[in-house]
């Protein structure tokens, strides 16, 4: 009897990040908020609570859009390496990678390797994300704030560049949770 493998397909990366992104998206904007505050006036469950009791729950989600678009554009790369360095570490004949490990190398060793590129790179991705998470109508939509953005000056993409730590491991682990489960049901099949 032959055991039944599941490898992952190529575009798996980016639909877990964005189920992630999903799940951590209301971090985020409370974190944006709590980071645009002028005086810490409110901690991180009083700040989420001020937003649903201003306006709404679904106000938590305030520029979903431009943080799938921001998971889409630069997970798919991520995820090329972080399969190939997976690959590489795993042949030497000890088995599949434990789950702290796969983690690890998603949030350090892959981030690190597309960091200073996919921060880099990233960063007005998030920049523009941010200006639409805090706006209160004035943007039209993502290609409306980019424009906006870029009147400023180049260096108004490159904001907030050092912060963003709260929701990276909820999100990381979140983002491998969803990878293993689509790899489980949804692989392609691999007869050993």
């Amino acid at each position: 009897e032959m055991a039944e493998k599941r490898m992952s397909r190529w575009y798996f990366g980016g639909i877990a990040s964005c189920g992630a992104a999903c799940c951590t998206h209301p971090l985020d904007l409370v974190k944006v908020h709590l980071q645009t505050q002028q005086e810490v006036k409110m901690r991180m469950v009083g700040m989420a609570m001020h937003v649903v009791k201003n306006d709404g729950v679904l106000a938590l989600y305030n520029g979903l859009s431009a943080s799938l678009c921001r998971q889409m554009s630069y997970s798919l790369t991520r995820f090329a390496i972080y399969e190939t360095v997976r690959d590489m570490m795993g042949s030497g004949g000890q088995g599949p990678m434990p789950f702290y490990q796969k983690v690890l190398l998603g949030a350090f060793g892959v981030r690190n390797a597309t960091g200073g590129c996919a921060t880099f790179l990233c960063q007005p991705l998030d920049v523009i994300k941010t200006r639409l998470m805090n706006s209160k109508g004035e943007y039209r939509g993502v290609i409306h704030c980019l424009t906006e953005t870029a009147k400023l000056g180049p260096l108004a993409f490159y904001k907030g560049l050092v912060p963003a730590g709260i929701r990276l491991i909820p999100h990381t682990v979140l983002t491998f949770v969803f990878l293993e489960q689509l790899r489980k049901y949804f692989g392609i099949r691999v007869v050993s």
